[in-house]
Order: structure tokens, then C-alpha cells, then sequence
């Protein structure tokens, strides 16, 4: 009586090699997606950070600052990534220590002893409940309404912009429910602007305007 052959020894060579680069492909396509995952995930960026709190009133140096490394998919919107984008320049506002500095974060010119270097430039805005919609860090054109005594107000209704894109420091809104006493507001600018602002202040209205964003219909 002979012996049947066993079922694995009646497999095919062909058949068996074909299953082997079947088994060698999925491994090379599962450790091929496990690595790409993990570059991903992985894949940091360099951003720059307040190694300290920073306020307004001098140009920042390198001693303020620190780099840290983050997720790409963390990293705020155009964050600066290094120390040469910010030494020299001026806080917008108050920055804490860990922060991410942003381009908005900062003021265009700087450099103590400049020239162009920031100001801090008090005006009294006309319209109080205007000024309440402010925040500090807005960017603001300043419109001027000259105002002659000796002739009715319609007659002086040409606004004229004395100074454009500065920078929001503070609001100060007084307590008066009549809303003529208007707003203290301090801009960050130019001592050349500033003059300007102060010509403009006395003899006119002051106002403000400011772009906003058409997504959320809110101030930008």
C-alpha cells in the first residue's frame, strides 16, 4: 500500500514563492506607513519666544529672546523664527515670557536713538463709544476735522487721514454718560506723526477707523 503524499509537500513551488513576495510586499508597505507617521509627527520648527516679559518702551535684544523648537501643526501663523527678526524692534504690547512672537507683535520701526524709532503719542478721539471698540495692538488710521469757530460745522465736514497704520497702545474711557468727553488713546508712532497728531488735535476732531475682518465681521 503506498502512502499518500502530504498536502504541504503537494503545494506548488510557484505557489509558494508567489505567497513569500506577497508576505514581503505587506511588510515593506506597513513599515513604509509607520515611518512616514512618525516623520510626520515628528517634524518640528523653529519659533521664536519672549525669554522674559517684554513691555512697551524699549527695542528688544537678544538676551530677550529665546528659540524653542514646536510642531509644525502647532506653530502659530507667521511666527518668526529668528533672533534677527526681532532685535532692534518694539513690542506692540506687553509680551509674556514663553510667548510665541508673531510679526503682529512687533512694532516696524525701532532702535533706540533712531530717528524713526516709536513713540508714544496721546490724542484725545472724539467719539468715546468708537474708542471702546479699540484694543490694544489694533491698527488704526487717524482722520482729522478741522473746526473753525468762525463758521458752522458742515461747513468744515472734510476729514483729512494725519496719520496712518499706527499701532493701538491703550484706551482710556472716562466715566460720562454724555460721551463728550470723548477718549484718551495712546498710539504707538513716529515723533514726526506725533507732531502731526498734536497740530491736527488742536485744531479739529479727532476719529478713527480700522480694517476689519469680513470673515467674522469683528474688528482687526
Amino acid at each position: 500500500m503506498t502512502d499518500s503524499p502530504h498536502p504541504r509537500a503537494a503545494a506548488s513551488p510557484l505557489g509558494a514563492h508567489r505567497w513569500s513576495i506577497a508576505l514581503g510586499l505587506a511588510g515593506l508597505a506597513a513599515w513604509s506607513g509607520l515611518h512616514a507617521l512618525h516623520a510626520g509627527s515628528g517634524a518640528t520648527v523653529p519659533v521664536l519666544t519672549a525669554a522674559r516679559d517684554l513691555s512697551w518702551g524699549s527695542a528688544i535684544g537678544r538676551d530677550d529672546l529665546a528659540t524653542v523648537r514646536m510642531p509644525v501643526a502647532n506653530a502659530p501663523a507667521a511666527v518668526l523664527h529668528d533672533s534677527g527678526q526681532a532685535v532692534g524692534r518694539w513690542p506692540a504690547s506687553a509680551i509674556r515670557r514663553g510667548e510665541p512672537i508673531t510679526d503682529v507683535r512687533l512694532l516696524d520701526a525701532g532702535g533706540t536713538g533712531s530717528v524713526d524709532a516709536p513713540v508714544a503719542a496721546p490724542v484725545h478721539v472724539a467719539d468715546a463709544a468708537a474708542a471702546r471698540m479699540l484694543r490694544p495692538g489694533m491698527v488704526v488710521d487717524v482722520l482729522a476735522v478741522p473746526i473753525d469757530e468762525f463758521r458752522p460745522a458742515e461747513a468744515n465736514a472734510v476729514a483729512a487721514v494725519v496719520a496712518s497704520a499706527v499701532r493701538v497702545l491703550s484706551i482710556s474711557v472716562p466715566d460720562d454718560p454724555s460721551g463728550t468727553a470723548g477718549a484718551l488713546v495712546v498710539l504707538a508712532t513716529t515723533a514726526a506723526t506725533a507732531a502731526r497728531l498734536a497740530a491736527a488735535e488742536s485744531a479739529g476732531r479727532l476719529s478713527v477707523t480700522w480694517r476689519t475682518d469680513p470673515r467674522a465681521g469683528l474688528p482687526g
